[in-house]
């Protein structure tokens, strides 16, 4: 039974449709009441004194019962007991109008007005409709259901999803459709973002630049850093929801909660004094920096700018971003992380720049030196091994001559004298033609400069 009358309760006070009726019949029953208390408290004479008058008078009213000539009475004989329930009806009425238009900083009274109207009685229930994470307003200004609450209609179109909160806590969460927004529920709103309605799109976030120092005391200059991400899609069999054609834009009620509550505080910029909560995007910024400090403030310079380890320092921040501490720090905002670029290094101080270049260039000028060392080794060992090929060439040119003359055999007929003669002539003939092979004026080994082809290219 208390269940039933708490129902009945409920729905007089939150619902429409036929209950809206019986709160406009309440307020007329308590007018005339008031009104017939006014004639009571405030008249000499009595309902009955006046209508036996008239029926004396007019003999046809006797055929009317009584009751209803009082009816009619009340209204005709005594209006004047309507204008003090009638003023305090109007006096509370524009009370609760202005008690609206401050609370909410609405600046036209005519708007409160009209939404107290359709919050008591139904009438012309506000509509609106959210597309891209944003409001399609034929007022910019004002609009009840944006900056009051229900009661109304709410379009959610495709891509978007929505927070309902009450006077204690959030209510519910909706991706598109059609929603009727209840008394006393609001719509959250995001005036810190870029949209004030979530996206279920993914997102594009880009940081210019982050400065962290080293372990030795050196600046660095991160530059343009990328990365994208979205919304923490919903479990499904113990796995994150992908997108598919059914389902194009999964999410999870949670996530949007975490998203709306759990947010950053810094300072204002303006006097660096004032609190302010971040954006969604700002904190997800703040993760994604945080991370890449964090690894540049826990190793030295050359471990960054030269490293000695097989894994780039990319590679490590990128294991460090995904790590299941960061990544959950970015699952309690709301956020899943997909992708990311983190652009390039850069130091701050000139000095140490310049000193790096000298002692990188120093290096490299050491391998160069060492390689052309062994490259001038190298000819001379070449050029060696073709001066000792061309003296045995000579020896096997002399030995071949001698076996052309046969100056060994003993039976040439030759004299020991005319022997050492031809020897000498032979010598000096082969020593000329060498000599002569040497200065380029003839080659039997070989191809005159001449016969050489031209360099290619």
């Amino acid at each position: 039974m208390v269940s039933f009358i708490l129902s009945i309760f409920e729905n007089y006070l939150f619902n429409d449709h036929r209950w809206r009726l019986l709160r406009l019949l309440t307020i007329v029953g308590f007018v005339f009441t008031f009104a017939y208390l006014g004639r009571i408290v405030f008249s000499t004479y009595s309902f009955s004194q006046i209508v036996t008058t008239w029926t004396d008078k007019q003999g046809i009213l006797k055929l009317i019962p009584d009751f209803v000539l009082n009816i009619f009475v009340l209204p005709i004989w005594d209006a004047r007991h309507f204008f003090i329930p009638i003023a305090a009806f109007i006096a509370a009425f524009v009370i609760a109008s202005r008690y609206l238009q401050e609370v909410f900083e609405v600046e036209k009274f005519i708007e409160t007005s009209k939404y107290l109207l359709s919050s008591l009685f139904g009438l012309r229930t506000p509509f609106l409709k959210i597309e891209a994470g944003e409001f399609e307003l034929d007022d910019p200004d004002f609009h009840p259901i944006r900056d009051i609450g229900g009661p109304g209609w709410l379009v959610v179109n495709p891509g978007n999803v929505v927070l309902f909160e009450n006077l204690q806590t959030p209510s519910r969460v909706c991706p598109e459709g059609t929603y009727r927004v209840n008394r006393f529920e609001t719509l959250k709103r995001y005036k810190t973002d870029e949209t004030e309605i979530p996206i279920l799109a993914d997102k594009h976030g880009y940081i210019e630049e982050t400065i962290a120092t080293t372990k030795d005391g050196i600046g660095i200059r991160v530059k343009d850093i990328q990365y994208r991400y979205r919304l923490q899609a919903g479990q499904e069999y113990g796995d994150h929801s992908q997108k598919d054609p059914d389902n194009p834009n999964p999410y999870s009620v949670r996530a949007v909660s975490d998203m709306t509550y759990n947010r950053n505080i810094s300072l204002s910029r303006e006097d660096n004094k004032t609190p302010q909560m971040n954006s969604w995007h700002a904190t997800i910024n703040f993760a994604v920096d945080s991370a890449i400090t964090n690894y540049i403030q826990n190793h030295l310079l050359d471990d960054i700018i030269a490293p000695r380890f097989p894994e780039t320092p990319r590679d490590e921040i990128a294991n460090k971003i995904f790590t299941q501490a960061v990544r959950g720090r970015m699952l309690s905002n709301g956020a899943e992380l997909l992708w990311w670029d983190i652009g390039h290094f850069e130091i701050i101080s000139g000095r140490v720049s310049s000193q790096l270049v000298n002692t990188w260039a120093a290096h490299w000028e050491g391998l160069a030196n060492v390689r052309l060392a062994y490259g001038e080794a190298k000819r001379q060992q070449f050029q060696e091994i073709g001066f000792a090929e061309s003296q045995a060439e000579m020896l096997k040119s002399i030995l071949s001559a001698f076996q052309d003359q046969n100056l060994q055999h003993p039976d040439t007929g030759l004299s020991t004298q005319d022997n050492s003669a031809r020897l000498q002539e032979i010598l000096l003939e082969r020593t000329a033609r060498i000599l002569e092979l040497m200065g380029g004026q003839g080659n039997s080994f070989g191809p005159s400069n001449e016969e050489i082809p031209p360099p290619s290219g």
